[in-house]
């Protein structure tokens, strides 16, 4: 089983410690919604896609989306794991939470 350490993934995408943070508690958050639907998606995989996104793709406001109605919350989060393709969004996503 892989196991990463926040300071790992934080070295792999080049973000800060408060903003490795708010990406666990978002990805945290994601995956208790997700199984609350029936799904279950690790907590990992919604951190690495969010941390993608932010690191590589486009900056987000991260605790603005944190603390998001789940609607919104929802949105970002399922439109990061599927239309980021290869480093940038596809079928003219864009995060309702990007920075810019």
């Amino acid at each position: 089983m892989c196991t990463l350490e926040l300071t790992e993934l934080s070295s792999i995408y080049q973000v800060s410690r408060e903003e490795d943070s708010f990406i666990w508690a978002i990805a945290r958050r994601a995956s208790i919604l997700w199984e609350n639907h029936g799904r279950y998606i690790p907590t990992i995989a919604f951190a690495v896609a969010v941390e993608q996104c932010h690191a590589n793709v486009c900056r987000l406001k991260l605790q603005e989306l944190l603390e998001s109605r789940n609607s919104d919350f929802a949105h970002d989060v399922a439109g990061i794991m599927h239309y980021m393709v290869d480093g940038k969004f596809t079928e003219c996503f864009w995060p309702r939470f990007a920075a810019y």
